[in-house]
């Protein structure tokens, strides 16, 4: 039987277990980012983070969707967290044998569990399943690198999709676009774990990816 996943909040409420399976996967990830971030100084409230977060540049959160995803060469420091998180995403996927696209990723009645300390550091320990504790470290790790970069002023107005945005001029059409790849198989351990394409690449002993022959 293939495992569930959920990254619904910790200690979630009545309302949090009614939403969309998505809705509380990406609100789970908010919760995470804000707690980094507000550490960091900024002046973003959680709305703000969930808000403008999704559809920003290439990979954070495109199209509306509430997981990260999308194709082509990251736009800046907050788009290539968010493209590595989907990388992370993909393997979590590829390893336990279920689609992040689908309300099987969520649907586990069971949630994954995480604490930040007084210092901000994120720990997934309490997680007793393997597959939740890696998933959690997936979003730690995300979460935990946004908030160490972190500065309000370096979120680009100009590459977020929001349909009330006038200033956005990302060409998304022509820019967030992907090469075709081949067979892919994943590499390392969470939450740096990461997919590469066989046809090119391999895994080495150090956990990280090299063409092939170069290890």
């Amino acid at each position: 039987m293939q495992k569930l996943f959920s990254v619904a909040l910790f200690a979630a409420s009545g309302l949090a277990q009614e939403q969309a399976p998505e809705e509380r996967k990406f609100s789970h990830i908010v919760k995470m980012v804000h707690d980094q971030i507000s550490r960091a100084g900024s002046s973003w409230d959680s709305k703000s983070v969930s808000k403008k977060l999704q559809n920003y540049a290439c990979h954070c959160f495109p199209d509306n969707m509430r997981m990260a995803g999308g194709a082509g060469p990251a736009q800046d420091g907050i788009d290539s967290l968010c493209k590595k998180l989907a990388r992370c995403h993909k393997c979590i996927s590829d390893d336990y044998g279920i689609s992040a696209t689908t309300a099987e990723w969520d649907a586990d009645v069971g949630k994954y569990r995480w604490s930040a300390d007084l210092n901000g550091d994120i720990t997934c320990a309490a997680n007793n399943d393997q597959y939740k504790k890696d998933l959690c470290e997936c979003d730690a790790a995300f979460a935990t690198a946004m908030g160490a970069q972190w500065n309000d002023a370096d979120w680009d107005v100009t590459m977020w999709a929001n349909r009330k945005n006038a200033a956005f001029t990302l060409d998304t059409a022509s820019t967030c676009v992907g090469s075709p790849g081949g067979d892919a198989e994943c590499c390392g351990s969470y939450p740096n774990r990461q997919p590469f394409q066989t046809i090119s690449h391999e895994c080495c002993a150090d956990n990280s990816v090299a063409t092939i022959g170069s290890c």
